[in-house]
């Protein structure tokens, strides 16, 4: 019952952290004044990894098959499987906002020309789930600790191991992104 417990709190606060995009992507949408705008964006960005990243999580259990059996065992995979659906459901709609600005007022043949933007997207959101999955960096890092940021954007650049990884995750992204947008609810804007 602990573990179930643990994984409750953490859990949570990673839930929590992938609405953050969600909002900030709602206000980037919204707002009118540039600046604020502008900062909304940022914000967005930086935190829009947290989204899918929760798919990720789906490695700790594994660890928890050797310490839990039975009715809890169960009730730790139900916890796990509601995550997998949050990610992917916090993710979409957390570009939604973008997608609507990107194309806002376009034609088809426009909307075209703007689909590259969103595979470069899923790159960072990739480049952001290694940073926090394998470098153990969280979102916030990039006000408060940035030459630590620094360092591990370098030294993921540098590595061909990792960058495999960020092109997995940048697909696992554009997978879930082209696989599931029309059956997740729009966000309200």
């Amino acid at each position: 019952m602990d573990i179930i417990l643990e994984n409750l709190k953490w859990m949570s606060f990673n839930v929590i952290l992938a609405l953050i995009p969600i909002v900030f992507g709602v206000l980037m949408y919204r707002n009118k004044n540039i600046i604020a705008k502008a900062a909304f964006s940022i914000i967005w960005f930086f935190f829009l990894p947290n989204t899918i990243y929760l798919v990720t999580d789906m490695a700790h259990f594994l660890k928890d098959i050797k310490r839990i059996t039975g009715v809890y065992l169960a009730v730790d995979l139900v916890l796990y499987l509601t995550l997998i659906i949050l990610g992917v459901v916090t993710f979409i709609m957390a570009i939604d906002p973008f997608e609507r600005m990107l194309f806002k007022n376009k034609s088809k043949k426009k909307i075209q020309e703007h689909i590259p933007i969103i595979y470069i997207l899923n790159f960072f959101v990739g480049f952001g789930v290694v940073l926090g999955r394998i470098h153990r960096l969280n979102s916030w890092d990039v006000f408060v600790n940035t030459d630590e940021v620094i360092f591990y954007t370098l030294k993921t650049l540098r590595s061909f191991e990792l960058m495999v990884w960020v092109l997995a995750f940048a697909i696992l992204s554009q997978f879930v992104y082209m696989k599931f947008r029309k059956s997740v609810p729009k966000v309200t804007i």
